[in-house]
């Protein structure tokens, strides 16, 4: 069953990614390696200090890494994809705010599975956190466009 989970958030991943077009490759992969090690670190943190708790079940902890390195990047590159060439800061604050509200359904859903257990924390808490990785994410977006910009105005 979780074999079948995993090959569905690839083959979800995947279709998501090929309407992904308003981002550079180089952009997707520098975010797609940045997310999961994020994450992972703070995951790992949250976890030493006993704020969540993760299974012990070798299927469902696959489960929630399979989730976190595929689904939660294939959700954040789609908003900052949405977000990508829209005129209107409104709009951008719109699309972060409901993008950090699908990633902590994203998140419940996996407690709501069984696979982890927050001990401590508060809905408010792990929103901002989704809130501001998104944001981090387009200025780390921003910079490194700017980077790739100047760098072709030296090459040419």
């Amino acid at each position: 069953m979780v074999l079948f989970g995993v090959l569905l958030m690839i083959l979800v991943g995947m279709l998501i990614l090929q309407k992904i077009n308003k981002l550079k490759k180089l952009e997707i992969a520098a975010i797609w390696l940045f997310i999961p090690s994020l994450i992972h670190d703070i995951a790992i943190g949250l976890s030493n200090l006993k704020i969540i708790e993760l299974t012990k079940n070798i299927e469902m902890h696959s489960s929630f890494i399979v989730g976190k390195t595929l689904l939660i990047p294939v959700i954040i590159l789609m908003f900052i994809n949405a977000s990508v060439g829209r005129p209107s800061v409104t709009i951008k604050i719109m699309i972060s705010l409901f993008s950090a509200a699908i990633l902590l359904f994203v998140e419940y859903s996996f407690e709501w599975a069984g696979v982890i257990t927050h001990k401590n924390v508060s809905l408010w808490s792990s929103y901002l956190f989704w809130l501001l990785t998104i944001l981090l994410l387009l200025g780390l977006r921003q910079f490194f466009n700017i980077l790739l910009q100047r760098r072709s105005k030296h090459i040419v």
